[in-house]
């Protein structure tokens, strides 16, 4: 069974410079350009004609098949994951150098294993989603709670 995307005028994915898939993203969530290189949020996004026009920082970046496109996701770190307030716990698995990190934020629970970083709704991993992306945990979060995720001032 062929299954289409959900708003497949928005699946442009033939820019040249970006992996960014506009159809993942949605107003509010953080991108990054290779020429500021800062993160920053989706302001609007809108198909007209042949483009995608994407407005981060009141400038418009279009996709555009073929054209260079310049915004690109941004990678999910240690860091971003604290200053979206979880919390870092370790856990020692009882070998010799054997541990997990669990970060936490009272709605879920992600646990980085060394390699990469998986939503989880407990060790049994029941639930095993992977996260590579800042968007991709906003979405996530989002769609568990109907709310966002906001960066800390800290």
């Amino acid at each position: 069974m062929n299954e289409l995307p959900s708003n497949p005028q928005l699946n442009l994915t033939d820019a040249n410079g970006s992996v960014l898939i506009p159809s993942d993203f949605r107003l509010g969530n953080y991108v990054q350009s290779k020429e500021w290189g800062e993160m920053a949020q989706v302001q609007s996004i809108e198909k007209i004609d042949n483009r995608i026009d994407i407005r981060v920082k009141g400038h418009i970046h279009s996709i555009v098949k073929g054209k260079y496109f310049d915004l690109i996701p941004v990678e999910l770190t240690e860091d971003k994951l604290l200053s979206f307030g979880f919390k870092k716990f370790i856990h020692e698995l009882g070998f010799e150098e054997d541990k997990c990190v669990e970060f936490e934020n009272g709605i879920i629970s992600i646990v980085d294993w060394g390699n990469g970083f998986i939503l989880s709704n407990s060790f049994s991993f029941k639930l095993r989603v992977k996260i590579k992306y800042v968007h991709q945990l906003q979405n996530i979060v989002y769609c568990l709670t109907g709310q966002e995720i906001i960066l800390s001032d800290k």
